[in-house]
C-alpha cells in the first residue's frame, strides 16, 4: 500500500516499505492512517496479490510449491 500511495498504482514495494508497513501503528489522535484513504489502491493491491498467488501456487499442470494442480 505504501508503494502505491507514494509512487502510483501497481508500484512494486521496496524492502523498507515492507518493514515500515508492518511496524506502522495507528495513532489515537487520528481516525485512520493516510494509506486507508486510497480505496482504489487497496483494490489494485488485492488484485495483484491474487494474480501472484495464482501464478505461483495455481499454475495448472506445472510444478508449484504445493505440487501439481490439475483442476480448481
Amino acid at each position: 500500500m505504501l508503494a502505491a500511495v507514494r509512487r502510483g498504482p501497481l508500484a512494486p514495494p521496496k524492502e523498507e516499505e515492507f518493514i515500515e508497513y508492518l511496524l506502522m501503528r495507528k495513532k489515537r489522535d487520528k481516525q485512520r492512517p493516510a494509506v486507508e484513504h486510497y480505496s482504489l489502491e487497496h483494490v489494485l493491491s488485492y488484485q495483484r496479490r491474487v494474480k501472484a498467488t495464482k501464478e505461483w501456487f495455481m499454475n495448472r499442470n506445472a510444478k508449484t510449491p504445493l505440487g501439481r494442480v490439475t483442476d480448481w
